[in-house]
């Protein structure tokens, strides 16, 4: 019996814990979107987007590439929203990529 009521308290309190963080990154997303820190970025950027995402939608991953000042879009056919776990060579090899451009533009002459 003891048992159970703790673990009512405790399933109490994860909630109650979950809307407090979900309040807090509610009220950032809305007091501070980053789209106007985007414009800010001066590193290049590469916004990987999986073609099949469900959760961003392509219009905003454009959006976000746009606001980069040298962002770019990279699109993965056949990937969802978590193509870095379905995707973990693609996602390597961009990054390296990025990387090696990198290196090259900051070498000296």
């Amino acid at each position: 019996m003891a048992g159970d009521a703790l673990q009512i308290l405790q399933r109490s309190l994860l909630g109650e814990a979950i809307d407090l963080v979900d309040g807090v990154v509610a009220r950032s997303v809305i007091e501070d979107p980053v789209e106007n820190r985007l414009p800010l970025v001066r590193q290049p950027t590469i916004v990987i987007h999986g073609e099949d995402d469900t959760l961003i939608s392509m219009d905003w991953a454009e959006r976000v590439a746009a606001l980069l000042p040298r962002g770019r879009l990279v699109v993965v056919p056949g990937a969802t929203h978590v193509v870095h776990y379905t995707s973990p060579q693609v996602v390597a090899n961009l990054v390296q990529s990025l990387v090696e451009a990198r290196t090259e533009e900051l070498a000296p002459l």
